[in-house]
């Protein structure tokens, strides 16, 4: 809320701690809970997002083999009375920012489209539409978070960002949600 990063305890660290959390802050209506993003070479971005259920998320916890980032899944702003699952991606450089959102044309919420087909936000998705532009006052936002993101590495590492490309997503509230760096790039010494 403050926007810190919050490190948890050890303890609450458990598999049912976890679980328990997800379930009670996931309220997605898709059925979605998290979202597992791992590494994937194959992908332009690197990076494989695949959603996960409520019963499937204490399965996979149970059986410890979880190779990524579990992240809670949040429904994305609603646009014209449909809600769609979006990704805005942001490259991010000292001189240039560059936009761009990508929108899942199926329903979110519809349970006759499988769950990954209504989650779907990856370029090569051919349920994904990309668009160049957002609104002008989302752009300044996110150019904002870019900055800070690169003032704090260079102000606690000391070295300067060539490239930071990052994937976020805003909610019905107007809250920027990071999904994840696909790209961060450390300028040369002079």
């Amino acid at each position: 809320k403050d926007g810190t990063i919050k490190k948890k305890s050890r303890q609450k660290l458990s598999s049912n701690n976890i679980v328990e959390h997800f379930t009670k802050h996931g309220k997605s209506k898709s059925g979605a809970t998290a979202i597992l993003i791992s590494r994937d070479a194959a992908m332009e971005e690197g990076a494989a997002c695949e959603p996960i259920e409520g019963p499937r998320l204490r399965t996979l916890l149970a059986d410890g083999v979880v190779s990524g980032t579990l992240q809670l899944f949040t429904d994305p702003k609603s646009e014209s009375g449909i809600t769609a699952n979006h990704e805005i991606v942001t490259s991010w450089t000292p001189n240039v920012f560059y936009i761009e959102k990508r929108t899942n044309s199926n329903n979110l919420f519809s349970e006759k489209v499988p769950l990954a087909d209504r989650t779907a936000v990856t370029e090569t998705s051919r349920f994904v539409r990309v668009a160049p532009l957002v609104s002008s006052r989302t752009t300044s936002q996110l150019e904002m978070v870019c900055q800070t993101i690169a003032q704090h590495i260079e102000g606690i590492h000391g070295c300067r960002l060539a490239h930071l490309g990052l994937h976020t997503k805003i909610d019905d509230k107007d809250n920027v949600w990071i999904l994840y760096c696909s790209s961060i790039r450390i300028a040369k010494a002079d």
